[in-house]
């Protein structure tokens, strides 16, 4: 599995929504395209910002909530292990 499929996959469980994990994927993409230059044509759209935004937003918030519950007791490498 790539890393970035690891990802999507880890967003997926941590927020229990597939769509997350698609979407993260799909933004993944976009991020890449602009990363490693490849042509992108025009701005990347005002959708996409705002959705990686509220994506960013419930990962933090759920990463902040498993901290404080018996998760954040986890060694670091087992809790994501066991998302993906």
């Amino acid at each position: 599995m790539s890393p970035s499929d690891r990802l999507a996959k880890r967003v997926e469980a941590l927020l229990g929504d597939p769509k997350a994990g698609s979407d993260f994927a799909d933004l993944f993409e976009t991020r890449s395209v602009f990363v490693h230059g490849r042509s992108i044509e025009g701005l990347v759209p005002s959708k996409d910002r705002t959705l990686a935004r509220q994506l960013a937003r419930r990962v933090t918030m759920a990463l902040i909530d498993a901290a404080i519950w018996p998760a954040g007791q986890m060694a670091r490498a087992d809790y994501l292990n066991g998302l993906a």
